[in-house]
């Protein structure tokens, strides 16, 4: 079963109902939502520029009977 909690500073609070008995033993696993910082714009360019040099390009690609099955690609034309 998974609950999602908040945390008041001393207890966890279920956001929503839960079916178990009062005084029962639980096991917490505790995880934290993921934090995104937006990027500026300088970092979104820098990321943009880096994705660029690892574009396969469709020249490079083995679209081949055989190669749709195997999942290799001929870098070599």
């Amino acid at each position: 079963m998974t609950v999602k909690a908040h945390f008041d500073g001393k207890v966890f609070i279920p956001d929503e109902p839960v079916e178990i008995a009062a005084n029962s033993e639980v096991v917490l696993d505790i995880r934290q939502p993921a934090q995104f910082k937006p990027l500026s714009v300088e970092e979104a360019l820098k990321l943009l520029e880096e994705m660029d040099k690892e574009t396969v390009s469709v020249e490079n690609v083995d679209d081949s009977r055989e190669s749709i099955y195997t999942g290799t690609v001929d870098d070599t034309r």
